[in-house]
Formats: structure tokens, C-alpha cells, sequence
């Protein structure tokens, strides 16, 4: 699809056919407006559940061993070592050769301790 508001209207029409078709009543005009309603109510939820579920900024991270030493006000190596220890196993994200730790799971991890 070239754009989302195009799939959306694909697939709002699909959701509108294939529940007319089930229903199959006397009035299909009213069951397909009933079926987009049902549709976009869904896709309303759905979006907002989304959007809550990833709301991570770029300020939420620190990144590489130099950043979460910075982070944490300790040296590099310190910070290594805190890695290597498994102690921010939930924080760390790894790409390639790159971390990146989300400061929340990092202050949880020290929380626990």
C-alpha cells in the first residue's frame, strides 16, 4: 500500500464485507455501517494500546559503556564490570557492538540490590 490511510480504508472495507457477508441480513446497507463503526472503534483501541505500550524517547537511554558510566557517575571500567556481571541484563539492548540501557530498568536494577 503506498500510505496507511490507504491500508486503513482497505482494510475497513474488507472488515465491512466479510461481516455483511456473515450477517447476510435484509438490511446490508445498516450491517455495513455497523461493521466500519465496529471497525474503527477496533483500530482506535488498538492504536492507543500501541502507542502506550512503546513510548520510549531517546532520553530514556544511555548509550554505550561510556554513557552508563557517565550515568552512573562511575568509570568506565566499573560500568563494564557492571555489565559483565549480569546485574543489567533487563536494561541492556545490544546492537552489534553497541549498547544502549533504558535508565528506569537501570535505577530498578540498583534499586533491588
Amino acid at each position: 500500500m503506498k500510505n496507511d490511510k490507504e491500508h486503513d480504508f482497505v482494510m475497513m472495507l474488507l472488515f465491512a464485507i466479510i461481516i455483511s457477508m456473515r450477517d447476510c441480513g435484509e438490511n446490508v446497507t445498516e450491517t455495513l455501517h455497523q461493521a466500519i463503526v465496529e471497525y474503527a472503534s477496533r483500530k482506535q483501541s488498538m492504536d492507543s494500546m500501541s502507542s502506550i505500550e512503546i513510548q520510549h524517547d531517546s532520553s530514556e537511554y544511555c548509550y554505550g559503556i561510556r554513557g552508563l558510566a557517565d550515568y552512573l557517575g562511575v568509570s568506565a571500567p566499573t560500568a563494564q564490570k557492571y555489565v559483565n556481571s549480569g546485574l543489567l541484563d533487563s536494561a541492556i539492548r545490544k546492537v552489534g557492538r553497541k549498547y544502549s540501557f533504558l535508565k528506569a530498568k537501570v535505577d530498578e536494577a540498583f534499586k533491588k540490590q
